[in-house]
């Protein structure tokens, strides 16, 4: 019998990781492709592997337990589908395994429970963070606003499947991602400020409402690190402002939301920019050029980059099976402490 590591409720980060190098060697091996070696790319969310094979890149995620099933998986892959053939946008390139299915189901003995697998070809291109200038984030509100209108149009089957996210869903108590405030480190403080930023929060986004006009099939994840650049590949409509192709990534959380969640989650990832307004701005003014916002729109912009900022820590409270997660919990705490504090006496 071969010997694996025995598991625990809560295995170290090099032991999960090992685990599930083993499975994606199982899970390779459902695609008609001459593997060279794989590498691990990162363990968060999901995992996903950089991948050599036939000559060519391609990246393998693995799916986290509990969270997409596999129908969802194939709704994703639907759109991705969709964008592909309707529009000249740079989307990933999903690849069905030898079955014809572009989601595998893959077991292996290190794991007690199977995994849903997904293989893309690799999207070259360049991560920016501090080197992102206004003309970046013009095209990156460009594409959001062309993969919404893509949505909007999109005619999906009858067995489409993708989580619903209103404020509700983002932060309250029954938060698709777990409430925040739930997490046990919050003092009594902390715990009452964010109960109060709650409050304010799910009144204010409640005369936004979730009609068609402003409520739709978004990205949802849309910060710098799903959005990559590429060199001399402009799209006929995005990108001309940087002299660089804007390409979205990693659709794992495409859900039906607010359509400017989409620009709360790009704007909340730039918190920290030395140069935020002006990129806010740009970003803003790309997006206006395909789709205005409404009034209402704009009203709830800076109340959703807070909720998602506790969002994001109710996500790392229900993500305690990662150690590399739920070690920065206490980080996330005092980040979004100040942002709430901010927020409620302005």
């Amino acid at each position: 019998m071969d010997s694996y590591p025995r598991m625990s409720p809560t295995p170290s980060y090099h032991a999960q990781v090992l685990r599930l190098r083993k499975l994606a060697a199982v899970a390779l091996a459902r695609y008609p492709l001459r593997v060279e070696r794989f590498r691990l790319l990162c363990h968060g969310e999901n995992t996903t592997f950089r991948v050599r094979a036939d000559g060519s890149d391609w990246l393998l995620r693995i799916h986290r337990l509990d969270y997409q099933s596999p129908a969802a998986i194939r709704g994703e892959v639907a759109w991705l589908a969709a964008l592909r053939r309707d529009t000249d946008l740079g989307v990933p390139d999903p690849v069905p395994g030898r079955d014809g299915d572009f989601v595998q189901e893959v077991t292996h003995p290190a794991l007690a429970r199977s995994r849903s697998v997904v293989l893309f070809r690799w999207m070259p291109g360049t991560f920016y963070a501090k080197g992102l200038r206004p003309a970046h984030l013009r095209s990156v509100g460009v594409l959001t606003a062309r993969l919404q209108e893509h949505a909007r149009r999109w005619e999906r089957s009858e067995d489409f499947q993708r989580a619903r996210i209103d404020i509700q869903e983002l932060i309250g108590p029954g938060a698709l991602w777990t409430d925040p405030l739930a997490t046990p480190e919050l003092s009594g403080a902390q715990r009452d400020l964010f109960t109060r930023t709650r409050e304010r929060l799910i009144a204010e986004l409640d005369g936004l409402g979730t009609g068609p006009e402003v409520f739709g099939l978004i990205h949802a994840d849309l910060h710098h690190g799903n959005y990559l650049f590429q060199s001399g590949r402009l799209s006929r409509s995005v990108g001309r402002g940087s002299g660089e192709r804007v390409c979205a990534i990693d659709f794992d959380d495409t859900a039906f939301s607010y359509r400017v969640y989409d620009l709360a989650v790009t704007a909340r990832a730039l918190r920290s920019h030395a140069r935020l307004p002006a990129l806010r701005e740009a970003l803003l003014e790309g997006y206006a050029s395909v789709r205005a916002l409404s009034a209402p729109e704009l009203a709830a912009l800076d109340p959703l980059i807070v909720a998602r900022g506790l969002c994001l820590l109710g996500w790392l409270n229900g993500r305690r099976d990662n150690p590399a997660l739920s070690e920065i919990i206490p980080e996330a705490i005092a980040r979004e402490e100040r942002v709430a504090r901010a927020y409620m006496e302005r």
